[in-house]
């Protein structure tokens, strides 16, 4: 017999007990006299489900209730966490034993990048919920709002990949250079499958293999094709005059930085690949590498000047907004296929086409977090200069001036 059969034992019987006295005592002749109002206390059945939910003992054992709870509470934190849990299972289970069985090194590398995007976009979005920090100052706000810009995914994983690639070659004894020519070759996949069906032959410093990276990197430049469904469902506001405007003034920015920038950076006293790399400086990753292609720019600076610019901007854009009157978070611009063109002002069009130039991506993914009216044009803007980017800086004529002022 347990402690636990024990107690209950002791206890219906003491109750059992307690029940008989108080039926003995109402049955006695003093109990005839009118002036004295005997209480009959009702006495509950103790029984096992009873004593499971009153005991407050922890060596009780769980209810069903507090077992569905926990059960509940598992399988919220395992929704939440399967995007990153998945990754890291893969990489143990297939990614590992692949790469010491055959040598090849690419799940073990897709399945590290994939892990460390993916942790590095839930990390930013556990430190950006409103509920973090609900009554702190504005200094602390302020601070939290700074520490989460810099947690850009973007950003840590280039870090997080840097460190994971030279303790890789530290570990395997491995050069680093060709170690990260394994992990990205430069091969498209499309040249590359093109190649294998006979319709495409590689050029020469086009080798026949892709890494983890040049899939990663195919991935990445399907993005400006998902941005059309954005401005599919935007078609109200940009088939208009405000949305003309702003396709005008893009394709006139486009140019103008495509020049203006190539000549301040040779001013700076910069090497002409480095000098060419700031002439896509304002566009997305995906487009921003055929304009690297077509003018030999050096793509490590033109990468670094695309996330710093996006970053710099998201420091920045809060407080410009508020100083210029755009509300964010508008309960209209949830459903943007109904909404009249005509309530957007010249500031909202202004601000979106500015934020999609210069911002690019990491912009435009704010406005729409922000839920702002300001959002189509900023996707609008950013669309047509980078398209009209790599349209400068793939045209001969273009190509030729632009080597020309480096030169």
């Amino acid at each position: 017999m347990t402690l636990r059969d024990s107690m209950m034992e002791y206890l219906t019987d003491d109750r059992e007990e307690l029940g008989s006295e108080i039926q003995a005592s109402s049955n006695s002749p003093e109990s005839d006299d009118p002036k004295i109002d005997s209480p009959k206390p009702e006495c509950p059945a103790m029984t096992r489900e009873s004593l499971d939910q009153q005991s407050p003992h922890p060596w009780m054992a769980p209810t069903e209730q507090h077992r569905d709870h926990v059960g509940q509470q598992w399988l919220v934190a395992l929704q939440r966490s399967y995007s990153v849990l998945l990754p890291a299972v893969i990489l143990v289970v297939l990614g590992i034993p692949v790469s010491v069985a055959t040598g090849d090194n690419r799940i073990l590398d897709g399945c590290m990048l994939w892990f460390v995007w993916v942790s590095a976009g839930t990390l930013q979005m556990a430190l950006s919920n409103e509920n973090l920090l609900p009554r702190t100052s504005r200094m602390a706000k302020v601070v939290m709002l700074v520490l989460t810009t810099l947690m850009n995914p973007v950003l840590i994983t280039i870090l997080l990949m840097m460190a994971y690639t030279r303790a890789k070659a530290a570990a395997t004894s491995t050069p680093l250079f060709d170690l990260l020519g394994e992990f990205s070759s430069g091969t498209n996949l499309s040249d590359l499958w093109s190649h294998i069906v006979g319709q495409y032959k590689l050029k020469q410093h086009q080798p026949n293999h892709f890494g983890a990276g040049d899939g990663a990197l195919a991935i990445l430049e399907c993005g400006i094709v998902v941005w059309g469904f954005k401005l599919y469902e935007c078609r109200a506001q940009l088939a208009s005059r405000a949305g003309l405007a702003v396709c005008i003034v893009s394709t006139v920015s486009a140019a103008i930085n495509v020049f203006v920038s190539t000549l301040l950076a040779k001013a700076f006293g910069l090497a002409p690949p480095e000098a060419l790399a700031f002439a896509a400086r304002c566009t997305t990753l995906a487009l921003a590498r055929p304009a690297m292609d077509s003018l030999g720019g050096n793509q490590v600076v033109n990468a670094a000047l695309v996330v710093s610019n996006g970053i710099f901007g998201q420091l920045l854009y809060p407080f410009a907004l508020k100083r210029l009157g755009i509300p964010a978070d508008e309960p209209s611009s949830t459903n943007l296929e109904t909404v009249d063109t005509n309530t957007d002002g010249a500031r909202t069009i202004a601000a979106g086409t500015a934020i999609g130039i210069n911002g690019a991506a990491m912009g435009v993914s704010y406005l729409y977090q922000q839920r702002s009216r300001a959002a189509p044009y900023s996707v609008l803007s950013m669309t047509v200069f980078g398209v009209m980017t790599v349209v400068f800086t793939g045209v001969q004529p273009s190509v030729k001036t632009l080597k020309a002022l480096v030169a």
